[in-house]
């Protein structure tokens, strides 16, 4: 194994799991009471015999849970009451024990399902190959800016340790299989998974714009030391990740390449760095095995670029979090542009930018390898990108020196009511995304 060389280097992740969790309340209380879920308090109203519904109903009345966001069920006390919390403030996630109010006694409260979700570990099982990563961790420093007689330099003890984060950019060259999990983080929705008619062994995984909320991964990044020990490629694991910036591109002589950019709530050194396995016959896309239309029409091109912009608010960092962000929320509109360069032939391609006329365009990059036959013709693994109506954004071929001109076509996704803005058919032997 090269010491210190980043041949020796490894990338996987899992989909992290998200549950529910589910607590019970049992047992007779000495008095009518309140409960205390994550600090705030109900009112001390709830009957010693209360029902599921009761006990729903004053859960349901704390801010920071709301109507709707939790299922009382059981009952009545001192028969168990489970509360499952279901709701978009509470689920999928490790929520606080709820407590009883005061001095109360005769409750006991127990985590039957404990929730999981947003930045809790799994044990990578999907090992891709990739070209590079910058992936790394910051932990901001919170310090005193107190004036003290004689001091001109920052004492020692002024000084803490403030929000605490991770993330960076991760490159792929996109291959036959394993890649249908990460582009479905990247446009924000889970795969779906069919065969198609007449296939058996071919799958296709589509993916569809969406928002990843109560959806990421887990990322583990084996980095190698310069140590020749047993142990010398060190497991750096992020938890909570979710890809906010996304760019596909195919150029002549190139092979269809994935640049991700990756959000993550922290990064720990504490999991183990996982056995990598990689899928057998895997196969590159290469520039030779990709074609494009243009409004519906088949079109020689030099390069083809695809960017995807997620927006989240991702600072949602507060008071007595431990210095950890909760999960990131969308706030604003998925923005999805692209490039195609091609010869200039014509004007056509500019006065669609003039006028302002929208058209489709689709990518497909497929290897020479079939599958199986399939209804109406043979199945290959590749990747089809159909983006049903973008607008040109410009622009007016420039002479440049005596070389052929070329003509840029960049272009906006828009999405027209009916079609999905953008669809990636991934095509594959893959069974699970």
């Amino acid at each position: 194994m090269p010491v210190g060389s980043g041949i020796s280097a490894q990338l996987g992740m899992s989909d992290e799991l998200y549950v529910n969790e589910v607590q019970t309340i049992t047992g007779t209380p000495s008095a009518i009471f309140g409960l205390i879920f994550d600090g705030a308090a109900t009112a001390a109203t709830i009957p010693i015999a209360a029902t599921a519904a009761q006990i729903q109903a004053a859960l349901e009345a704390l801010p920071n849970v709301g109507v709707g966001n939790v299922v009382a069920a059981g009952g009545a006390l001192p028969t168990a009451v489970t509360v499952t919390f279901s709701g978009s403030t509470v689920a999928g996630r490790d929520v606080p024990q709820l407590l009883v109010q005061g001095a109360t006694t005769g409750l006991t409260f127990a985590t039957t399902t404990p929730g999981t979700g947003y930045g809790v570990v799994q044990t990578p099982t999907r090992f891709l190959e990739f070209v590079d990563e910058s992936v790394k961790l910051t932990i901001d420093r919170v310090e005193s800016k107190a004036i003290r007689a004689n001091n001109r330099v920052l004492r020692s003890d002024r000084w803490a340790a403030g929000k605490r984060q991770a993330g960076g950019d991760l490159g792929f060259e996109v291959g036959s299989k394993g890649f249908a999990a990460l582009l479905g983080h990247c446009l924000g929705k889970a795969p779906v998974i069919t065969t198609p008619a007449g296939g058996t062994l071919t799958r296709d995984h589509t993916i569809t714009l969406g928002d990843e909320w109560n959806r990421s991964f887990t990322l583990q990044i084996g980095t190698p030391t310069q140590l020749s020990d047993a142990a010398n490629v060190k497991p750096f694991t992020y938890v909570g990740c979710k890809v906010t910036d996304w760019e596909l591109n195919l150029d002549v002589d190139g092979i269809l390449t994935l640049k991700c950019t990756i959000d993550a709530r922290d990064e720990t050194l504490a999991v183990s760095l996982a056995t990598a396995s990689y899928a057998s016959a895997f196969e590159l896309f290469y520039f030779v095995q990709g074609s494009a239309t243009i409004a519906g029409a088949n079109v020689d091109i030099t390069k083809f670029s695809l960017k995807g912009k997620q927006s989240y608010k991702q600072d949602r960092f507060y008071l007595q979090s431990g210095g950890l962000k909760k999960q990131p929320i969308a706030n604003d509109l998925i923005e999805v542009t692209g490039d195609i360069e091609l010869d200039f032939l014509d004007t056509v391609a500019y006065q669609r930018y003039t006028s302002g006329t929208v058209f489709a365009v689709t990518l497909l990059c497929q290897s020479n390898t079939i599958i199986e036959g399939i209804t109406g013709g043979n199945a290959s693994p590749g990747l089809l990108i159909t983006l049903p109506v973008v607008r040109p954004e410009g622009d007016t071929p420039d002479v440049s020196g005596a070389d052929v001109l070329m003509q840029a076509v960049p272009f906006k996704v828009l999405n027209d009511g009916v079609n999905e803005p953008v669809t990636l058919r991934y095509r594959s032997t893959d069974l699970v995304s």
